[in-house]
């Protein structure tokens, strides 16, 4: 019927952006402690807070991250009221 069914040879799927969900990172420490306090007391103020460990170059790191948030704007406008009010440095990250 005169249609051409195009496959794309991709070892990952598409995964649509609007799939994507969204985190603010506000700290990265080399102590679990330091990260779960700053957690804490995030949470008792009302944010999504939690802490999620990662290795880089064969140290563990604890990251501070407040969320998920769907849409990329939300996230961001979350970073800028996490500078202003809470005076941390807010970065916005794809949620892993």
């Amino acid at each position: 019927s005169g249609h051409t069914l195009i496959f794309e040879a991709t070892a990952k799927p598409v995964v649509k952006p609007e799939l994507d969900s969204w985190d603010v990172q506000v700290g990265s420490f080399s102590q679990s402690e330091n990260a779960i306090g700053l957690r804490d007391k995030l949470r008792k103020k009302g944010y999504k807070a939690f802490v999620e460990s990662t290795k880089v170059n064969g140290k563990t790191t604890w990251r501070v991250r407040v969320g998920p948030e769907i849409k990329r704007e939300t996230a961001q406008e979350l970073a800028g009221k996490l500078k202003t009010e809470e005076k941390l440095p807010a970065g916005v990250y794809r949620h892993e």
